[in-house]
């Protein structure tokens, strides 16, 4: 009777041990899988990766992040073709994506860089932690981030891009291009933001709101800097169904300055 008993403990135990890593066999695959798909798409849209760091996503994100970006290049075709790095990578705790200016292995400018936390977005529950964060209240009733589920971490990063385009035009620089005193030139401009901070200003004058109300206006991550309130504007204006005031007029006013620029370039072609 005892050993009868013990069998079946054992037989239960090893049963057990061959159940776990058939599950942890099959969420391997799904990511490698997913990954390869996720790779293959983003190189179709111009943009480079490498599929081991891609095998860090969950399955679920690597499904959903070609959507959210083809979302974004349709509101914004100025920014198609500008972002040509994606990856995930080791961020700081707290940091769930970050963007930028890069160089390539030729010492080339090659676009804007996408680095998502492979920690947060590498785990099932990424979209339920996104959402403490937008329902989350700090103590004076605001609001973390402006823009709703990944989509909305997705379109902030791509806000910073929008604003990479701008400054590496006016600092001459194109894309492919090796010439290192330009891009330090779009580095500085790059972190303050130049024409970002006066279309910013601009739209808390219109609407008589001080800078010390923007985390009220907006979110807490906004009152960061001027880069930040813009990527949250334009985060929230394309993720909630009803976006503040201040969102929309920052929205308004970047279409605006996207539409000068446009018929600049037009008049400079034909002088």
């Amino acid at each position: 009777m005892v050993f009868d008993e013990l069998q079946r403990d054992s037989l239960e135990e090893t049963e057990s041990k061959y159940t776990e890593k058939a599950f942890l066999f099959n969420v391997e695959k799904r990511r490698i899988e997913s990954a390869t798909v996720l790779k293959e798409k983003l190189e179709n849209m111009g943009i480079k990766s490498d599929e081991k760091e891609l095998e860090k996503f969950h399955p679920s994100f690597s499904k959903i992040l070609p959507s959210h970006l083809e979302g974004f290049f349709e509101s914004y075709p100025e920014s198609r073709g500008f972002l040509t790095s994606i990856r995930a990578v080791k961020l700081p705790k707290g940091v769930l994506a970050q963007s930028g200016p890069y160089l390539n292995e030729k010492g080339e400018f090659a676009g804007g860089e996408v680095q998502f936390n492979k920690d947060f977005f590498g785990k099932g529950n990424y979209e339920y932690k996104i959402v403490d964060l937008e329902s989350d209240l700090n103590w004076r009733g605001e609001r973390w981030i402006a823009g709703q589920g990944s989509k909305g971490i997705v379109f902030h990063e791509m806000a910073h891009l929008l604003a990479l385009r701008i400054n590496a035009e006016d600092a001459g620089l194109s894309i492919g291009e090796d010439d290192h005193w330009k891009f330090d030139a779009l580095q500085k401009r790059y972190a303050h933001n130049s024409k970002i901070i006066t279309l910013c200003n601009n739209a808390l004058k219109e609407l008589e709101i001080s800078p010390r109300n923007i985390g009220r206006e907006l979110s807490t991550y906004a009152s960061g800097d001027f880069g930040e309130l813009f990527s949250e504007a334009i985060s929230q204006y394309e993720t909630c169904k009803k976006p503040g005031r201040l969102s929309t007029e920052i929205h308004k006013r970047y279409m605006e300055l996207v539409e000068e620029r446009i018929k600049d370039s037009d008049l400079k072609e034909v002088i």
